[in-house]
């Protein structure tokens, strides 16, 4: 083979390898992209229950003195 051919194809495989390279940063990337989403989904979701079991602890304690005095009958 000459070796103008042989450049040609080395050359050609390289810049096979380097589309791949790039395909796999750009899928890297939205993966990574995707898992910060849902991080900060389930840490947003986990903050909302814990105010809300919060709100919930806060509650007892007048649901009880409610109960104490009869205030509920």
């Amino acid at each position: 083979m000459p070796v103008c051919g042989q450049f040609f194809q080395m050359e050609c495989l390289i810049m096979q390898e380097l589309r791949i390279v790039k395909t796999l940063e750009t899928v890297l990337a939205r993966f990574t992209r995707c898992e910060l989403f849902l991080a900060r989904f389930y840490d947003a979701r986990l903050r909302e229950f814990q105010y809300f079991l919060m709100k919930k602890l806060e509650f007892v304690p007048v649901l009880l003195e409610g109960v104490r005095t009869n205030a509920f009958i």
